[in-house]
This record gives C-alpha cells, sequence and structure tokens, in this order.
C-alpha cells in the first residue's frame, strides 16, 4: 500500500496557433465556396437558356425551306405553336445538359487540380475552379454532340421514313436535345 498512483496526465487544449487558424478558415472559405459553386449562378444560367434558344432555334430555318423531298411544305407561319414549343422544350433540355456536364466537368477539374498540388509539393490543398472554364467546354460539347444527333436523325434517319416536315422537326429537333440531356444526367459522358 505503499505504492503512488500514476495517473495519466491530464488533457490540455492547445490553442491553434495564429497560422492554423488562418489555414482553417481559407480552408472552410475554400469548401464553402465550392458547395456554393456547385450549382450554377442565375447569369451562368441566363446564359445557357441564351444560348440553347439559339442553337435549338437554328434548325428552323433548314425546315422552312422546300429542301425535304417533293411534295412536302415546309414549315409556315401556321406552325409557330409547334416551332415555338419544340424550341423551348430543346433549349430546356440543354441548359440542363449544360449545367449537369459543366457541373461533373468542374469536380473533375478540381481532382485533378488538387492530385497535381499533392504530386508537386507533397500537401493537399483545396482547390477552387471558375465557372468559366467547365462551362465553356459543357456548351461546346453538348452543342456538338446535339448537333450530331440533329443532323443523323434530320438528314439521315427521318426522311426515309416520309413523315410530315412538322413531325421531321419536332422529333429531329427535341429528340437530339433529350438524349443530350439524359446523357449529361446520367453522366453517360
Amino acid at each position: 500500500h505503499g505504492q503512488a498512483r500514476h495517473e495519466p496526465p491530464s488533457p490540455t487544449l492547445k490553442m491553434p496557433s495564429r497560422r492554423n487558424a488562418e489555414d482553417l478558415a481559407h480552408v472552410s472559405a475554400a469548401v464553402a465556396q465550392n458547395k456554393a459553386s456547385s450549382s450554377a449562378s442565375p447569369l451562368l444560367m441566363l446564359t445557357y437558356f441564351v444560348v440553347a434558344v439559339v442553337v435549338s432555334s437554328l434548325p428552323v430555318y433548314l425546315f422552312t425551306k422546300p429542301m425535304f423531298g417533293e411534295g412536302k411544305a415546309p414549315l409556315g407561319e401556321e406552325h409557330l405553336t409547334t416551332i415555338a414549343g419544340v424550341t423551348l422544350v430543346s433549349a430546356v433540355s440543354l441548359v440542363v445538359a449544360y449545367s449537369s456536364h459543366a457541373d461533373k466537368q468542374k469536380k473533375l477539374i478540381a481532382a485533378d487540380r488538387e492530385a497535381f498540388v499533392r504530386r508537386e509539393t507533397g500537401r493537399s490543398a483545396i482547390v477552387t475552379v471558375p465557372d468559366v472554364e467547365p462551362a465553356a467546354w459543357s456548351v461546346f460539347f453538348n452543342n456538338a454532340a446535339f448537333l450530331a444527333f440533329f443532323l443523323t436523325t434530320a438528314f439521315y434517319l427521318l426522311p426515309r421514313l416520309d413523315l410530315a416536315t412538322e413531325i421531321n422537326y419536332g422529333v429531329s429537333v427535341a429528340g437530339p436535345a433529350l438524349v443530350v440531356a439524359l446523357f449529361a444526367v446520367f453522366k453517360v459522358w
């Protein structure tokens, strides 16, 4: 009973150094910015919509000319509701595709840049990616895919079915836009 009890030292709280507090604040701000920027800003969404309306309304010109065979009437003023509806559906579909694809690209770019920093410096870092780079790539990529699907559908597949011009227009414009949007949302590409 003459043994002294050795108790472990009581835990002490270390106050973070000023440098650690600044690093923590920087990391917290970067994480908050990355979370906030994963959804597109209203200005970026407006830009997407304007581009999508232009892209999805360009095929109207082709369908207002008598180019799809003998006996088929081109689209005229009596088809304005069809043109407006198809353009709106296509534009909204392309906006969804632009936004989904840009979010995915932004995450991939951030991961690649973080890996580069880690490889080069041996330390991990939080990298913020501006919205412009993934947005520009998304618009380019999805417009190219839409154009490829549109041209294939409008000039190769549907003319073989001998459909009315307004049906050919609706399917060949809205169909590719919906396919591109589905591919972007389900991250096929």
